[in-house]
């Protein structure tokens, strides 16, 4: 189900679920670099919401869940978040709760646009992803039940029903973490030792004109395969080059190795400009919006 605005602005006064997955560096998709800039408040109001495997998940949840229900009787879906009894900075919000008992439920989907990209393992059982464990003991936490079901959609198994049950010392273990994360990184506002992920940089607030130290090991790294990168482009665009020459006015060339084409392929639709500006003078300006965006250099 996706977030309201004053839904994901109380998100940034605690830890949920996911967040600690990525805290305790068992997340692949988030670090707890994301988590801090996050909570501390650097991103940009600009989200992860266009992601199609995001849009996936939210459109395939309510199907998820009312396949559960077959096996777990009736799922709510709560409003609210809620927090850790024990007064951490813990709390969670459940895909579902189930009437009967409780127990909450974590819906999720895996594979949508490709192969699953983590191990699942047998129908029944917690065989599966360390961060979605996580997940299911912050839910068991934050209600004090003993098992978190969650329900998936995988790729090429279909509906699939595991089971995750409740460890008192990984509890302990995850409400320290958590408390540590918060007093350590958030309210001292220092960033973990950890790196950002690609997806989340460019939402970083910048301070304009503001300039840090950095270890040099560091820049020269990534200078240096910075620079591998744009000799090595330069180096396949000369070869690619050569080739285009020996297969000259054709539209392929074979050789012991394989084969090389070079057809025609239909691209996206694009806004023929100079036909609109014929045709409506000054109408292209008028919606023409002027972007910026950010370009990593390196100087001496």
């Amino acid at each position: 189900m996706p977030l309201s605005q004053e839904q994901i602005e109380k998100r940034r006064d605690g830890l949920g679920a996911s967040d600690m997955s990525a805290v305790l560096g068992l997340d692949p998709f988030r670090s707890s670099y994301d988590i801090w800039l996050d909570k501390a408040k650097h991103l940009s109001d600009a989200d992860d919401k266009n992601k199609p495997w995001l849009a996936a998940g939210n459109v395939l949840e309510p199907a998820i869940l009312a396949w559960a229900e077959g096996l777990l009787g009736k799922i709510i879906v709560p409003q609210d978040a809620i927090k850790d009894p024990a007064g951490t900075i813990l709390f969670s919000h459940p895909d579902g709760i189930v009437q009967a008992n409780g127990d909450p439920v974590e819906a999720k989907t895996s594979g949508i646009y490709g192969p699953l990209p983590e191990q699942w393992g047998l129908d029944g059982t917690d065989d599966i992803p360390s961060r979605v464990i996580i997940q299911g003991m912050v839910q068991m936490i934050c209600t004090k039940r003993a098992v978190c079901h969650v329900p998936a959609i995988l790729a090429g198994r279909g509906f699939v029903m595991f089971r995750v049950p409740f460890s008192g010392d990984l509890a302990e273990m995850i409400r320290q973490a958590a408390q540590d994360f918060w007093r350590d990184h958030v309210l001292a506002d220092v960033a973990p030792k950890a790196v950002p992920t690609a997806g989340i940089i460019k939402r970083i607030k910048r301070e304009p004109q503001s300039v840090v130290a950095v270890s040099e090991a560091v820049f020269a790294r990534a200078r240096d395969l910075r620079l591998d990168r744009l000799d090595a482009e330069k180096a396949e665009q000369a070869a690619m080059n050569a080739l285009y020459g020996e297969i000259g006015t054709a539209e392929a060339g074979m050789c012991s190795e394989g084969v090389f084409t070079f057809l025609e392929q239909r691209g996206s639709p694009r806004i023929d400009k100079e036909r609109l500006e014929a045709d409506h003078p000054g109408l292209l300006g008028k919606y023409l919006i002027e972007t910026t965006h950010r370009v990593p250099r390196f100087k001496k």
